[in-house]
């Protein structure tokens, strides 16, 4: 089964503040993907500001990968998580230089 992205970008953000508690990710970016074998997957991309980089570190990170894996998999989703992080200041940069070069 396939959800649709608003629920997977739901489960990303509610993942991510069960873990870091306080500290609440700005917004996610989901897209169709695929692994280096072909199968299906999902690039999710958990956005933060950069003043909060520093209250948590790589086995935070690690954790809400696990969790967003197996709460993906609890509700039905097939495709594989592709997860990564971003600062907002780059992820804003990011999105120029995409603009700039497909634009």
């Amino acid at each position: 089964m396939r959800l649709d992205l608003g629920e997977i970008s739901r489960l990303a953000k509610e993942t991510s503040r069960d873990v870091l508690g306080k500290f609440v990710p700005i917004s996610t970016a989901i897209a169709g993907a695929q692994t280096s074998d072909g199968s299906d997957a999902l690039k999710i991309t958990i956005v933060y500001p950069e003043a909060n980089a520093d209250d948590f570190g790589g086995t935070q990170l690690l954790n809400i990968i696990s969790r967003m894996k197996s709460e993906l998999h609890r509700a039905g989703e097939d495709r594989v998580p592709l997860v990564s992080f971003a600062r907002m200041e780059d992820w804003i940069e990011l999105q120029r230089d995409r603009t700039r070069t497909f634009g």
